[in-house]
């Protein structure tokens, strides 16, 4: 997709970087549910949900680099974003 036709769909740069950051934890939070994971002891639990992470990483690469982004540069906006889901 060109340069312009990413502004046409978002304002700024910001909005979109919060879109995807959106996205990516709204797919997180839905599929790597911890207590949710198949299994019945918290060893088996655990491999689900690392295997889950792993295949969602994968699947959303950029999402996921996002993410990365974020969470190492602690930024106010994934705190923003996670009290508004």
């Amino acid at each position: 997709m060109s340069k312009q036709n990413m502004l046409y769909y978002f304002s700024s740069k910001e909005l979109l970087y919060q879109t995807v950051l959106k996205n990516i934890l709204n797919i997180w939070l839905e599929k790597l549910n911890l207590i949710n994971q198949p299994g019945s002891d918290p060893a088996t639990m655990l491999a689900n949900y690392i295997r889950d992470k792993l295949e969602i990483s994968k699947s959303h690469p950029k999402g996921s680099k996002v993410f990365a982004n974020e969470i190492s540069m602690v930024r106010r906006i994934l705190a923003s974003t996670l009290r508004k889901t």
